[in-house]
């Protein structure tokens, strides 16, 4: 088959690149010829890549094993090479606050959330987004180093006799929560709202243009689709797969998808979803 792509291709005047071009298989385990790593197409070795690997396409890391963790990491992995991209005016005192934050969310923000919409985001990996995003911001705001506290009989860092007492730090844990509130805080003052609810903000978005298309399009019926439990004698064990619309009727209630047609219900439905 991909020899006749390849012959296809051709007579268009392309031509199939090795380096650039890779199958990915979803095959467990892989014997005989599948199991080899490369394969021939008209004399050319293009790699065979296993069910862990990934490749670059378009941006976006595609895998099929951890498919979403993988595409996490890259794209944070772009937003931190975009960050020091401008890391001197990003961090650079004299300009104003309200600027270099405006600066971040449009060089920075963009390179995190690339395709995001699309994501089904976990606990987990929206705490490694809020994780990545305030370290950069920490950066640029510019928290400073810990802080002088009161001791815990919250007495003050003098004695009643006047001798100084031993100055108490305060401690990592209050750092990184005193740091986190003031990044908030600061954000809030901006009007910039924070990755996890530019996220959710992103995918309404796009479940709003979904249910609004004409419903014999391939993306409407796939957002719509009902997937049956599967007749086995045994049961997968854990739990069941999250799904892209979970989200919306864990948050708007199962019949979301009604209020699509309502502008003035879809649009109170979207504050909620995007604030939870």
């Amino acid at each position: 088959m991909l020899a006749d792509a390849a012959s296809a291709c051709a007579s268009y005047g392309l031509s199939l690149r090795p380096g650039e071009t890779k199958i990915l298989t979803n095959v467990r385990a892989r014997k005989g010829v599948a199991g080899d790593s490369h394969v021939m197409v008209n004399g050319m070795h293009i790699e065979l890549l296993t069910r862990d690997s990934a490749t670059k396409y378009l941006s976006r890391k595609i895998c099929f094993q951890y498919s979403q963790n993988v595409e996490l990491d890259n794209r944070m992995r772009c937003a931190w090479r975009k960050f020091f991209v401008f890391k001197d005016e990003l961090t650079n005192a004299i300009v104003l606050l309200r600027s270099r934050l405006q600066l971040f969310g449009s060089a920075v923000t963009p390179r995190a959330l690339y395709g995001a919409a699309c994501w089904k985001l976990t606990a987990d990996m929206g705490r490694r987004l809020l994780k990545n995003q305030r370290q950069m911001l920490r950066l640029v705001v510019g928290s400073g180093g810990w802080r002088i506290t009161h001791d815990r009989d919250n007495s003050t860092s003098c004695s009643s006799d006047g001798e100084d007492k031993e100055e108490v730090f305060e401690t990592w844990v209050e750092w990184i929560q005193r740091t986190a509130q003031d990044i908030e805080h600061r954000l809030e003052d901006a009007g910039i709202t924070d990755w996890i609810a530019q996220y959710r903000a992103r995918k309404w978005k796009l479940a709003g243009k979904l249910l609004s298309s004409d419903t014999h399009k391939w993306s409407y019926k796939v957002l719509m689709w009902s997937p049956g439990r599967a007749q086995s004698k045994r049961d997968r064990i854990g739990r069941p797969a999250r799904r892209w619309a979970d989200g919306f009727a864990d948050t708007c209630g199962h019949d979301w998808t009604s209020a699509a047609w309502n502008s003035k219900e879809w649009a109170e439905l979207e504050s909620r979803f995007t604030s939870h």
